[in-house]
């Protein structure tokens, strides 16, 4: 089943102040491209050269961004073609001090909104919540 879904995956790392490694993985889908692209905020700039890594069932797209003196709290990034597919896309946020946050982007809400940690059953009802839409 989870083959069938096709799941893709952003992790955003905390790498030093107001810096962040992403790393976006986008499933084969179908035997293309996921058609699927990341958007992130406009104000955030890739510092050095991205990478993009094709393996079996993904690719995998690495780079890092300077994200300026407002943080990521309330930030938004975007999924653009994702609401024409069948694919969830699971979004982790790991802080440098340990925090963490989660969240699914879906076809039908192809964006996630970023925060700060909150506990587990807050997600949890977040996510049973946006099942049942």
């Amino acid at each position: 089943m989870c083959h069938e879904s096709q799941p893709g995956a952003i992790e955003l790392e905390e790498t030093g102040p107001a810096r962040y490694k992403i790393t976006w993985r986008a499933p084969i889908y179908y035997g293309k491209p996921h058609p699927a692209r990341l958007e992130l905020p406009e104000e955030w700039k890739t510092i050095g050269q991205p990478t993009e890594r094709r393996r079996s069932n993904d690719i995998v797209f690495v780079r890092t961004v300077n994200i300026g003196e407002e943080g990521i709290d309330g930030k938004i990034i975007r999924f653009p073609g994702l609401e024409s597919t069948i694919t969830d896309v699971f979004v982790r946020v790991n802080r440098a001090d340990g925090s963490q946050m989660t969240t699914v982007a879906r076809p039908t809400k192809p964006w996630a909104e970023l925060r700060g940690e909150r506990p587990w059953h807050e997600t949890s009802r977040q996510l049973t919540f946006a099942r049942m839409m």
